[in-house]
């Protein structure tokens, strides 16, 4: 059979070749109709591809004399018939990924094919280049192209690869890398890792759904395009794999579970801590995971009796610990434990046999073992790899850089990645992390911005309305500390020195103190702003985040991890902490009405994230006011409105009638926010009149993709 003809001018991807010269789609030399805008639209896609094109870029190169609402419906038309001559899907996109709200993505692997070529140049899209691309042949396609090539033209033949790599490696396997990008309709969250089968064909990772708020637990299997979803209708998190690659165990509401990846549903094992860190399965049917109090328990794969393996060493200042992995033997384990003092902190080997521990590496990072005798783990965004003895339990010799600008994992320390048995590599890239502190009107529009980029997460507005409390991500350690941001002049301030993360700041009454989680999350410190010594309020081994401080200055409110319950804890006296109440959901964002006489807070009780209001502090006469999820609520100062995220972002408003009885209506969309929604934070601050909102402002595009590294230790020296 000849081989099909060749433009020397056009680009392959898949089956399909687009010739730049003559402006036509091609499937395997056969001309595939398709009309001049769809082809322009292609063209754009195959000069960014594997980058966001956003849609203002598509309206400035292809529409630019238009209006926004024929622009609007063009690209739609466009992308639609583009995907018709594709034969792509918007649900499971093999070419074409759309980025709700920002763009589309070209995410298969591209090939330029031109004759005689030596360097790529890049295709102008400005409107006069653009509205010729139909009709004269395009200059060469820029050197970021060819950048995107080399690491994506791998994917083209990843069926054979999966199959021939998974039966054997060859002597002189080559390291290749390609990129998976997530599926539509989620949404990755802070706590999405990675982890790949033991046997390296799949991966497993959690993500939020935009439909209903909840962590979802999806599979790719690294020898088919499509992804699916796991049969787990709770929420789930943090899995970890069986050794046979069956089986993953995950973590939901407080309870540690197992589920068959082809079919069957979850089995409860074991309650486990809410403070989640994954867990190790060893082949012998052992599970170590995070057990009460932040220390590691065993328990059979089958369910039963929970041991506790590792105490913490109150000696050496050890305050968690988590991130286990077996060794082959299945009796020994590495794991990473934090303490107090920084020397301390780093990645320890124990034993099920023996309660004896010794330091590894004096690093804070999660491992994996990888034969035939590497760990791999973090230094700062890198990962790198170090021979290890299996006999001595050492490190030894040079680190090798293995990948750099990998993303941070805020839960405990270390990179998101994993390593399987037979050497394939998965983890996520750093992306873009950095916001932009904004502030919107009521219908939306964007009036100023404040302070620097970088990358901030719950932000809390003082009573004064002068300045924001807010965690702020340093880099390169990682490490959240809380800062001040005056708004008048957009200066911040550290305000917290601690060797962990600080977490959750609050505003006293008087907008002189604050009150946060620190150390692990398991201390409550009160802190003077401005300076002056902080007071432990309250610690305990059990994670906690502070909610509200009450208007009398004398308690305030915090949950613990999960919010199932809430705890008002006097600042006098014994400091007892009083339960105000339970649930066996999942609950945040506790925050009273002006008046103090009620309470508004996000719960999941109805299957998904959606406001309530209760009585306080008897949370009686409770009501759902948000109607299709919600979260994050916040009242306006004079009590007349009731402010909340909708789960795919849209700022809503409620109106508040209070008297002898609170009666809240019908919710309204204010308009489309630009936040990102987690039911955990607070991202957005209201002024006391309801006229402002102060937002953050994503820069760029936060998602990066999957990136899987098939024989990653392939030319190592040893």
């Amino acid at each position: 059979m000849q081989p099909t003809p060749v433009s020397p001018n056009s680009i392959r991807f898949g089956l399909f070749e687009a010739d730049l010269s003559a402006g036509e789609l091609r499937k395997r030399g056969r001309k595939i109709p398709l009309q001049d805008q769809p082809f322009r639209v292609l063209i754009l896609l195959l000069q960014r591809a594997g980058e966001l094109v956003s849609r203002e870029e598509f309206q400035q190169a292809l529409w630019p004399g238009d209006t926004f609402v024929e622009f609007d419906e063009g690209l739609n038309k466009a992308i639609q018939k583009l995907r018709q001559a594709l034969d792509d899907s918007s649900d499971n996109p093999r070419f074409i990924e759309t980025l709700p709200r920002k763009g589309y993505r070209f995410i298969a692997p591209v090939d330029r094919i031109e004759a005689g070529a030596t360097e790529a140049q890049p295709i102008p899209v400005d409107g006069n280049a653009a509205s010729s691309l139909a009709g004269e042949p395009l200059k060469r396609l820029r050197m970021e192209l060819l950048a995107w090539v080399l690491l994506g033209v791998v994917s083209i033949a990843l069926l054979v690869l999966a199959v021939t790599h998974f039966r054997q490696q060859p002597v002189d396997a080559q390291t290749v890398r390609f990129f998976v990008s997530p599926p539509d309709g989620v949404r990755l969250s802070a706590g999405t890792v990675p982890v790949i089968s033991p046997d390296g064909r799949k991966f497993v990772f959690s993500v939020f759904s935009n439909a209903d708020g909840k962590m979802q637990l999806w599979i790719r299997s690294l020898d088919s395009p499509v992804m699916r979803m796991l049969a787990v209708t709770e929420e789930a998190m943090a899995p970890f794999w069986s050794p046979d690659s069956r089986s993953v165990a995950f973590f939901s509401l407080g309870k540690l579970k197992k589920v068959d990846v082809s079919a069957g549903p979850p089995q409860v094992l074991a309650d486990s801590s809410e403070y989640i860190s994954n867990g190790a399965w060893s082949r012998d049917g052992s599970i170590l995971f995070l057990g009460r109090g932040l220390a590691l328990a065993r328990v059979p794969a089958e369910g039963g009796e929970v041991q506790l393996v590792r105490e913490l060493d109150r000696s050496r200042g050890e305050i968690e610990q988590g991130w286990p992995q077996f060794l082959p033997d299945g009796r020994h384990f590495l794991y990473y434990s934090g303490s107090g003092d920084a020397a301390r902190t780093g990645i320890y080997v124990g034993s099920l046999d023996s309660k004896e521990t010794h330091l590894v590496v004096p690093t804070a990072s999660n491992v994996s073992y990888s034969p035939p005798g590497f760990l791999v783990y973090a230094r700062q965004d890198t990962l790198v790899a170090q021979a290890f003895d299996l006999k001595e339990l050492r490190v030894s010799g040079p680190l090798f850089p293995i990948a750099e600008g990998v993303q941070h994992a805020p839960v405990l320390s270390g990179l998101k990645f994993s390593v399987s048995q037979n050497g394939v590599l998965v983890y996520q890239g750093a992306g873009s992390a950095a916001v932009q502190l904004t502030w919107y009107d009521r219908s939306g529009k964007r009036s100023s911005v404040i302070g620097e980029r970088g990358q901030y997460d719950t932000i809390v507005l003082s009573p004064d309305e002068g300045r924001l409390a807010l965690e702020r991500v340093d880099l390169p350690s990682h490490a959240t500390n809380i800062w001040i941001l005056n708004l008048a002049n957009g200066i911040f301030s550290r305000q917290t020195f601690h060797a962990g993360s600080d977490l959750d700041p609050r505003w006293s009454p008087n907008g002189r103190e604050l009150v946060v989680a620190s150390e692990s999350i398991s201390n409550l410190y009160r802190k003077v702003v401005g300076g002056g010594e902080e007071e432990l309020l309250f610690q305990s081994g059990e994670p906690k985040y502070p909610k509200y401080w009450l208007k009398d200055g004398r308690s305030i409110l915090f949950i613990n991890l999960n919010g199932k319950t809430l705890y008002q804890l006097p600042l006098a006296g014994d400091r007892k902490p009083v339960v105000l109440t339970r649930s066996e959901f999942n609950r945040d964002n506790f925050i009273l009405s002006p008046d103090e006489r009620w309470v508004a807070y996000n719960s999941n009780e109805s299957g998904r994230w959606e406001v309530y209001v209760a009585a306080f502090p008897a949370f009686t006469e409770k009501r759902q006011v948000s109607s299709a999820g919600g979260c994050q609520p916040i009242w306006r100062k004079d009590a007349k409105e009731l402010f909340y995220l909708a789960l795919d972002g849209k700022l809503m408003a409620t109106e508040v009638v209070s008297g002898a009885t609170l009666e809240t209506g019908i919710p309204q969309m204010l308009f489309q926010s630009p936040a990102k929604v987690s039911p955990i934070r607070i991202e957005y601050c209201v002024t006391a009149n309801g006229k402002r909102f102060l937002f953050r402002d994503p820069v760029g595009e936060n998602a990066a993709p999957f990136t899987v590294v098939v024989n990653w230790a392939a030319g190592l020296r040893r």
